[in-house]
């Protein structure tokens, strides 16, 4: 439930979460493994290694059959969207970076770090 919801919140972050999560339970499978004693080539730790997998991808499966209702559409509708409009122009994020010196102008205030403030950032 948690998983879907942080899928409903934001994209960004359930992509980071879901790589740090999978390198988690990776290293707590392994872990338990290692606890168990288990050599690698063998049966039992291929065995063991899907049962102490499943409990995690069932609950990805059900946070993504959860979510469902959002994704699905998302993937399916993405090639009429325009994204190129999301980093253009103004919303160019190297435009709101300031440089060295623009930190320790006393005039520059609270504005983006466009060139020319009064007329706001280049068009192309």
């Amino acid at each position: 439930m948690a998983y879907a919801a942080m899928m409903f919140s934001h994209w960004g972050i359930t992509i980071l979460a879901t790589i740090l999560l999978g390198i988690w339970v990776l290293f707590l499978m392994f872990g338990e493994i290692r606890k168990r004693g288990l050599v690698v080539r063998s049966k039992e730790f291929a065995v063991s290694l899907i049962r102490l997998g499943l409990p995690p991808l069932g609950t990805l499966l059900l946070g993504l059959g959860l979510v469902a209702i959002f994704f699905i559409p998302a993937i399916l509708e993405y090639p009429y969207v325009r994204t190129d409009q999301w980093i253009g122009n103004y919303y160019n994020y190297a435009n709101h970076f300031l440089s060295f010196f623009q930190l320790f102008n006393p005039s520059w205030g609270s504005a983006s770090a466009c060139p020319d403030r009064r007329t706001g950032c280049p068009s192309s």
